[in-house]
């Protein structure tokens, strides 16, 4: 775990990286300012901070049952689709705001319970992120292109997208089940 968090901290670096490198974030008319930037920072090595802590303690397990698989990827995919669509539709700043505060309150309070169960194991936890990686490979083919691009370039992408995500998913699944077998 202690050599992953430097990698996954790079993996999510990357593309911030990237797109100043490209210079796509100063061309931005809605830039946040470097006071914005440093406190979302730190912010962030806050947060990782109380996750790398909170996690590195023993899980507190209770009874119960926990939904199928499938169940629980359909929940990750249902209610990460919600939090987009509210992102899209919604247009008034408040609403949309507590909107996306309530799913994601409602989708930690769900995960929480269920991951917390005896039943629990490796392969909901890769169905509830699986369906919010669904979620990534839907939304981008109503969303308008990044770069001015065609669209006919851009469904190309969505497509070459969508099909990556779907091989990983079932990649994981597979080796997921391999590892359980051995």
């Amino acid at each position: 775990m202690k050599r992953t968090l430097p990698a996954l901290g790079l993996f999510f670096l990357a593309p911030l990286i990237a797109e100043f490198l490209l210079g796509n974030i100063p061309r931005d008319s809605f830039v946040a300012s470097p006071a914005q930037f440093a406190g979302t920072g730190i912010a962030i090595v806050v947060l990782v901070a109380i996750a790398a802590r909170v996690g590195s303690r023993g899980q507190r397990r209770t009874a119960g049952t926990v939904p199928s698989a499938w169940l629980v990827g359909a929940t990750g995919l249902v209610l990460s689709s919600a939090f987009m669509l509210v992102n899209d539709l919604v247009k008034s700043g408040w609403l949309q705001a507590g909107l996306m505060a309530a799913l994601d309150v409602l989708a930690v309070i769900v995960v929480v319970r269920w991951s917390r169960r005896t039943g629990w194991t490796q392969l909901h936890s890769l169905a509830v992120a699986g369906g919010a990686l669904l979620t990534y490979a839907w939304h981008a083919f109503p969303e308008d292109p990044v770069m001015d691009t065609s669209r006919t370039t851009d469904l190309i992408g969505n497509v070459v997208f969508a099909l990556i995500a779907v091989a990983l998913l079932v990649g994981a699944t597979i080796r997921r089940d391999k590892l359980s077998d051995s």
